[in-house]
């Protein structure tokens, strides 16, 4: 429902709004971290922060890695 190939952002997915710090975000990822946002793949901490310039940890890429291959394979 919410994978770019698909057609453009549907509005339920433009979820930027939700984390506090995404003025942090570079414009030329805006749209791809709005879409993830949105999608559920990216979720941000327990601060609702997404904290933009920090680096991931092995765990927290497995996650991103593994919500993202369940929007395109719900049996995993």
């Amino acid at each position: 429902r919410c994978l770019p190939e698909f057609g453009p952002i549907p509005k339920e997915c433009d979820a930027l709004d939700v984390l506090a710090d995404t003025d942090g975000v570079s414009g030329y990822a805006k749209d791809a971290v709005r879409w993830a946002v949105g999608a559920g793949i990216l979720k941000g901490d327990k601060a609702q922060r997404l904290d933009p310039h920090a680096s991931l940890t092995r765990a927290q890429a497995a996650a991103v890695v593994r919500r993202y291959l369940q929007l395109r394979q719900p049996e995993i």
